[in-house]
């Protein structure tokens, strides 16, 4: 699921890391890791996983 869902989301992980340096977020792999663990825990779908991904990336691009 990691990797489908990297290949999915809208932005790439040099997108996520501009924000993550600025707000001291976790690294990307880690970030990815997160939400397929929680996904996968609640047995949830790959399309779960990619609009927690989008939610949290969007919610980074606005502080």
């Amino acid at each position: 699921m990691k990797d489908d869902l990297i290949r999915l989301i809208s932005f790439t992980e040099d997108e996520y890391n501009k924000f993550k340096d600025v707000v001291e977020q976790t690294p990307f792999d880690t970030f990815i890791d997160e939400i397929v663990h929680i996904v996968k825990e609640n047995s949830g779908t790959i399309e779960d996983a990619i609009e927690m991904a989008e939610s949290e990336f969007e919610r980074l691009a606005v502080i």
